[in-house]
């Protein structure tokens, strides 16, 4: 890897977009992948081939239609590409998620700090839905738990019930 990651490796970065296209991937497992790539991506096919990489699938971690990262895997027999391919698209799916929801709950705390900094308070109920379980009942509870945590806050408070 440290021949592949160096200064100019973020600058590539931004190519994989384009190079995605329409695609879900990029799959370059034999010569003529690797031609297609030097044609459409010639500074990424460079970079690849600079650092002895002779076959790459690569998919973004996509959530909500925005990039957060990318996965790859490197130098495998052409044979496992199916193999690889589904194993990375079921990844990607399932960390591009949990990255998506570290990053909500940062912007939530975030959030918080600053409604602690400017007197302001905030209520949250969570409820997680099972296998076959009705999405309302589950909204019903969280409400219910939001309700129950707004009460409890202003009990210990109440000096800021009424604003």
């Amino acid at each position: 890897m440290d021949n592949f990651i160096d200064e100019g490796f973020f600058d590539i970065t931004q190519t994989w977009d384009q190079t995605i296209g329409g695609s879900t991937c990029v799959i370059v497992k034999n010569r003529q992948d690797r031609e297609w790539l030097e044609s459409v991506n010639p500074l990424w096919y460079q970079s690849l081939k600079g650092a002895g990489v002779d076959s790459i699938v690569l998919f973004p971690l996509i959530y909500n239609e925005n990039t957060l990262g990318y996965m790859w895997a490197l130098n495998f027999n052409e044979e496992s590409t199916v193999k690889i391919k589904e194993t990375l698209e079921l990844t990607t799916f399932f960390i591009a998620s949990e990255i998506a929801n570290y990053q909500l709950l940062q912007r939530l705390e975030r959030l918080e700090q600053q409604a602690d900094k400017a007197n302001i308070s905030l209520s949250v109920g969570t409820y997680v839905v099972h296998e076959g379980e009705d999405i309302r009942n589950a909204m019903r509870a969280a409400d219910e738990r939001m309700y129950n945590d707004k009460k409890e806050y202003y009990d210990k408070h109440p000096e800021k019930r009424y604003r």
